[in-house]
Protein backbone atom coordinates (compact mmCIF):
# COMPACT_ATOMS: atom_id res chain seq x y z
CA UNK A 1 0.00 0.00 0.00
CA UNK A 2 1.27 3.61 -0.89
CA UNK A 3 -0.32 6.98 -1.34
CA UNK A 4 0.01 9.31 -3.91
CA UNK A 5 -0.24 12.79 -3.97
CA UNK A 6 0.30 16.35 -5.57
CA UNK A 7 3.67 17.96 -3.71
CA UNK A 8 5.79 21.01 -3.99
CA UNK A 9 9.00 21.32 -2.48
CA UNK A 10 11.66 23.07 -2.30
CA UNK A 11 15.63 22.98 -1.93
CA UNK A 12 17.94 24.31 0.07
CA UNK A 13 18.74 26.89 -2.71
CA UNK A 14 14.96 28.23 -2.93
CA UNK A 15 14.16 26.72 -5.89
CA UNK A 16 10.61 24.90 -6.04
CA UNK A 17 9.56 21.96 -8.02
CA UNK A 18 6.14 20.15 -8.19
CA UNK A 19 5.55 16.76 -8.36
CA UNK A 20 2.26 15.43 -9.16
CA UNK A 21 2.58 12.51 -8.67
CA UNK A 22 4.70 11.93 -5.34
CA UNK A 23 4.88 8.47 -3.77
CA UNK A 24 4.07 8.34 0.15
CA UNK A 25 5.21 5.16 1.97
CA UNK A 26 4.96 4.06 5.51
CA UNK A 27 8.20 2.20 6.19
CA UNK A 28 7.81 1.67 9.50
CA UNK A 29 5.57 1.88 12.66
CA UNK A 30 6.88 1.48 16.24
CA UNK A 31 3.64 1.22 18.47
CA UNK A 32 2.18 0.10 21.77
CA UNK A 33 -1.36 0.19 22.87
CA UNK A 34 -1.37 4.01 23.59
CA UNK A 35 0.73 5.53 20.85
CA UNK A 36 2.10 4.92 17.78
CA UNK A 37 4.81 6.59 15.34
CA UNK A 38 4.89 5.97 11.80
CA UNK A 39 7.82 6.77 9.21
CA UNK A 40 6.68 7.78 6.45
CA UNK A 41 8.88 8.56 3.44
CA UNK A 42 7.54 10.79 0.32
CA UNK A 43 9.53 10.28 -3.51
CA UNK A 44 9.30 12.05 -6.81
CA UNK A 45 7.36 9.35 -7.71
CA UNK A 46 6.46 5.30 -7.55
CA UNK A 47 9.43 3.06 -8.39
CA UNK A 48 9.96 1.77 -11.76
CA UNK A 49 10.69 -1.93 -10.11
CA UNK A 50 10.66 -3.85 -7.24
CA UNK A 51 14.36 -2.64 -6.60
CA UNK A 52 14.44 0.98 -7.18
CA UNK A 53 13.26 3.98 -5.66
CA UNK A 54 13.27 7.98 -7.78
CA UNK A 55 14.46 10.47 -5.43
CA UNK A 56 13.66 11.26 -1.67
CA UNK A 57 11.94 14.63 -0.89
CA UNK A 58 11.05 14.35 2.62
CA UNK A 59 11.64 12.02 5.47
CA UNK A 60 8.95 12.33 8.18
CA UNK A 61 7.46 10.96 11.61
CA UNK A 62 3.85 10.97 12.61
CA UNK A 63 2.06 10.59 15.70
CA UNK A 64 -1.00 9.19 16.45
CA UNK A 65 -3.52 6.96 18.86
CA UNK A 66 -3.57 3.17 17.68
CA UNK A 67 -6.95 1.15 18.03
CA UNK A 68 -6.58 -2.63 19.08
CA UNK A 69 -9.52 -3.72 17.53
CA UNK A 70 -7.45 -3.32 14.00
CA UNK A 71 -4.02 -4.41 14.93
CA UNK A 72 -2.47 -3.74 11.77
CA UNK A 73 -0.56 -0.75 12.48
CA UNK A 74 0.88 0.03 8.86
CA UNK A 75 -2.88 0.50 7.69
CA UNK A 76 -3.99 2.64 10.14
CA UNK A 77 -1.02 4.59 9.53
CA UNK A 78 -2.44 5.45 6.09
CA UNK A 79 -5.71 6.30 7.13
CA UNK A 80 -4.41 8.64 10.00
CA UNK A 81 -2.04 10.75 7.19
CA UNK A 82 -5.29 10.91 4.97
CA UNK A 83 -6.66 12.85 7.78
CA UNK A 84 -4.00 15.09 7.97
CA UNK A 85 -4.25 18.77 5.92
CA UNK A 86 -1.10 18.26 3.87
CA UNK A 87 -2.59 14.57 2.34
CA UNK A 88 -5.90 16.19 1.62
CA UNK A 89 -6.38 14.68 -2.03
CA UNK A 90 -4.30 11.81 -1.57
CA UNK A 91 -5.41 8.74 -3.00
CA UNK A 92 -4.38 5.07 -2.71
CA UNK A 93 -1.69 3.27 -5.15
Amino acid sequence: MALSIKVTADDKFGNSATFNTAYVRVGQVNSTKYSASATVTTYTQAPTTENSLPSVISIKNYNFIPTMTNTNFINQAYLYLKTLPDFIGATDC
